[in-house]
Parts: C-alpha cells; structure tokens; sequence
C-alpha cells in the first residue's frame, strides 16, 4: 500500500521507497477512469471548440470538406464517447460524390482514449443513431448542383450549451427554443411579467394551412377569470350570452348564425318570420331601408314607429322554435331589414 493518497478521491500516490504495486496502480487508474466517466455523463460526444468550414471542389464529380483552425485555435476540440479529440491542425472529409444529401461525422478509435489525435472522419448518408459513439459535425447537400453545407445541423451538441443549461435558471435554453414535439405532463404557465412587451403571449403560426388547429383528444376546457368555455355542443348552452368576457364572445361567435331578410313592416298585426333549419331563435335587429328616388336630395322618413319582436314561449303568435314575429306600431308596408341571430 503507498503511503500517501490525495485528500478528496483517495487516488493512490507513490512515494520515496514505495514499491510500484499492481493492485494500487489498477486502484488508482479505476479511480481516475471512474470520475472520468461521471464528469462526462451527458456530454460524452460534443463540440467544445471548432474552426471554420469550407467546401473544396475537386473537379471530378467530388468535393471535399475542409475544417480549419481560426485565429491559430483548433481545428476541433471536444469529446467522442468520453474520449477528448483535439487537431490544431486542419481536418478534410474527402472524395464526397456530388448528386446527394451526406452526414459529416467524427468518431472515435480504441486509440482515442490514450492519443487525443486518435479519431475517424466518417461520411454517410445515413444519420446516425448512435449519438455518443459518432460526433455529427455538419451536413453537405449536394443534391441537384447544389453545394450547401450546414455547420449547425438540429442534434449537434456543443459541450458550452450543456454547461449554460445546468447554470441557467432563466433560460436554460437558451433565448428561442426550437422543439419538433413538446410533451407536458403536468402543467404548463404562460407568465408575462414586463409589460413592456406587446407582443402575444402565445402566437400560432401553422404554415402547413391557413387554418391553425388546436385538437384534444379529451374535453378541453378555457377559462378566464368570469367564464368557462367548453368546446362541444352540449356543454356551451348555458354560456350563450357571456358577452362580458372574452372567453364568452368567442363562445357565441362559435355557435350563432345570421339570417338577413328584407320585407314590408306588419304594423300592430306583425310579421312571423320563420329561419330555415333554425334550432333556436337567440335575438333579432331591425331597420328600416333608405329608399331614395334618383335625383331626391333628402329622404323622406316614414312613420314606422316603435318595434317589437316576439320570441316563442313569450309572445302566443309564435309557436315554432325557429320562428319570431315583428311588430311595429306605425304604418304597414314600410321596407325594412331584419337581422336574426339563431344556432
């Protein structure tokens, strides 16, 4: 047993008259391989540090892809399955047929772990799954005569990324965050707080269409603080005339349909107007229409005098769900617009 070992891990270390043992030495490399391990968990393939890219044309029917260093910094710092890789020198991706869409990866070799110089540069046009054995670096589209190269492609890591996450309790990721699929499972909080911001506090934005759809495969219930929108048929009944509230007005504007009609005003003895396939009569405008003879400067009012409508289960002349009846106490055959709200 050596006499001394470090204060915090207990790594073994030999001394003046101390015989190299083998147990210690295995105790002292397992230690050291052990916390390599632990501190690289969820960083064991990443970009820590890389230069610029470019595209070379080699005039055959091929290109290749050239990472350089800048400003005398690497061409490529990080790690590959736990394994540091570093070349201050420029890397090439080499004889890349022109006509398709390719991965640009680094990966690792059994001599990685001991040559920080030891790694692979692969090309495929298969991406692949394996994102801790394989350090996806760019993407090369060089499908019809193109030559576009992505150095940013969705799934690579840079290891500084990971660290602002773990640090960053505001926006651990980062400003804008850019997700295929998000999954809640408990809840979820829009909370704007600097009311110098005037834009929406949620915005959607489907180009696919021009409709956005929002879909629950259970009841969805909104709420607001004076009203409870639930979006079915049944279950809106009671919500009809909400209009004080936004959650209200929406509600109505889901369920009414208008009917316009244009007829002579009944005087005390009304008109019944009945809505085809109407379920239920909700309310109803009427005005009377400007008719002006070619040349006439002013128009000349009619005696039209107040109106009233009749709903059904309050006037006895309406006897139909779909039906309503306007009265008016002045002269009959004045020509008026009525304007029915019904579901």
């Amino acid at each position: 047993m050596y006499k001394r070992k470090t204060e915090f891990f207990g790594i073994p270390i030999p001394c003046k008259d101390d015989f190299i043992e083998e147990d210690e030495e295995a105790k002292r490399m397992n230690i050291i391989e052990n916390q390599l391990l632990a501190s690289t968990k969820g960083i064991r393939c990443a970009v820590f540090e890389e230069g610029h890219f470019r595209i070379i044309d080699n005039n055959d029917g091929t290109c290749s892809v050239n990472l350089f260093p800048a400003g005398g910094n690497y061409a490529i710092c990080g790690m590959v399955n736990g394994g540091y890789i570093e070349s201050k020198e420029a890397i090439t991706w080499e004889n890349i047929s022109k006509g398709g869409f390719y991965y640009l990866y680094i990966s690792f070799t059994s001599d990685t772990y001991e040559n920080e110089n030891a790694f692979r540069l692969i090309v495929t046009t298969i991406s692949k799954t394996n994102q801790e054995a394989f350090l996806l670096m760019a993407t090369l589209d060089l499908r019809n005569g193109k030559e576009e190269l992505n150095s940013i492609p969705d799934t690579k890591l840079y290891g500084c990324d990971l660290a602002s996450h773990v640090n960053d309790k505001t926006n651990p990721h980062g400003e804008h965050l850019y997700q295929n699929e998000l999954t809640v499972t408990k809840g979820m909080e829009i909370s704007v707080d600097d009311e110098s911001i005037d834009t929406a506090a949620l915005t959607i934005d489907d180009k696919r269409s021009s409709k956005a759809t929002i879909e629950s495969k259970n009841e969805m219930i909104l709420k607001d603080k004076r009203a409870t929108l639930a979006l079915s048929d049944d279950a809106n009944t009671s919500l009809l005339t909400e209009n004080q509230t936004v959650i209200g007005a929406i509600n109505e504007a889901f369920q009414q349909k208008i009917y316009v009609v244009d007829m002579d005003s009944g005087g005390k003895g009304g008109i019944l107007i009945t809505v085809p396939n109407a379920n239920e009569i909700i309310s109803a405008e009427v005005h009377q229409i400007a008719q002006i003879s070619k040349g006439a400067s002013i128009f000349e009012f009619s005696n039209l005098g107040e109106i009233a409508i009749g709903y059904l289960g309050i006037d006895g002349n309406v006897t139909d769900k779909g039906s309503l009846k306007v009265y008016n106490n002045g002269s009959t055959g004045i020509k008026i617009r009525v304007r029915i709200f019904y579901r």
